[in-house]
């Protein structure tokens, strides 16, 4: 399945796709469409336990939807915008990733969109990827700053990137601690990526965030959760 430039497989209860480059872009297990697969994009869902409530969340890099998939399963009624630079991409999610054909999906550059739209929201999802590379715009004050603009007073945003260096990685710590509160990051040796979560004040205590989580997910998941927290490295405010 796919086209000539991404490709779907699925097997054993699974469905994934592939980046021209070979890169798992997106997974779901066809028997939990809602739950992300992907380890980087579970950890990212753990910012849908920050805000008080989550009624509107800006999914930027949509990919596969794995993360739409999950916010559209948030208790309430809740809007999701979704934004995806590319048109193919965006097709193959319609047709093999289970996403609604009410759904909305923006074909727009992620920055172009924060600049051009006006509304702030709940939770913003960051997963921008070209290949397997962070595109550098991403790693910017003005994109951190167009996100601030976008939050709402007690929303949160993460961001999963793929710092190819150590100055990459810094330089995307110190912007987002310029720019939020208290961050969070966990880092994913074995893969390369690190999740960043921000929020405009500080990040709650550990076990309050677990027990947040745990309302918004299955009993079965929240092991995994909990491990991802005790990774979690606090980053405070400049």
């Amino acid at each position: 399945m796919g086209s000539e430039h991404h490709k779907v497989y699925q097997a054993e209860g699974f469905r994934w796709i592939c980046s021209p480059a070979d890169a798992i872009q997106s997974a779901m297990e066809l028997a939990h469409p809602a739950r992300p697969v992907l380890a980087n994009q579970r950890a990212m869902t753990l910012a849908a336990a920050l805000p008080e409530t989550v009624n509107s969340v800006l999914d930027l890099g949509t990919g596969g939807g794995a993360l739409l998939r999950f916010a559209r399963a948030l208790p309430g009624r809740t809007v999701v915008t979704s934004v995806d630079s590319d048109p193919q991409m965006q097709a193959l999610a319609r047709q093999h990733f289970a996403i609604p054909r009410e759904q909305v999906l923006h074909i727009a550059d992620a920055f172009a969109y924060l600049d051009a739209t006006p509304g702030v929201f709940d939770l913003i999802f960051c997963d921008l990827f070209q290949g397997r590379d962070t595109p550098r715009q991403f790693l910017s004050e003005a994109f951190f700053s167009a996100l601030l603009s976008h939050l709402q007073t007690d929303g949160a945003v993460v961001c999963n990137l793929l710092p190819q260096s150590q100055q990459d990685l810094e330089t995307a710590v110190s912007i987002s601690r310029h720019y939020f509160g208290e961050v969070g990051l966990i880092q994913f040796a074995d893969l390369g990526n690190i999740v960043l979560l921000m929020t405009r004040s500080s990040l709650p205590d550990k076990d309050v965030w677990q027990e947040h989580m745990e309302i918004l997910v299955a009993d079965d998941e929240a092991y995994e959760y909990r491990r991802f927290l005790r990774g979690l490295l606090r980053v405070p405010a400049l």
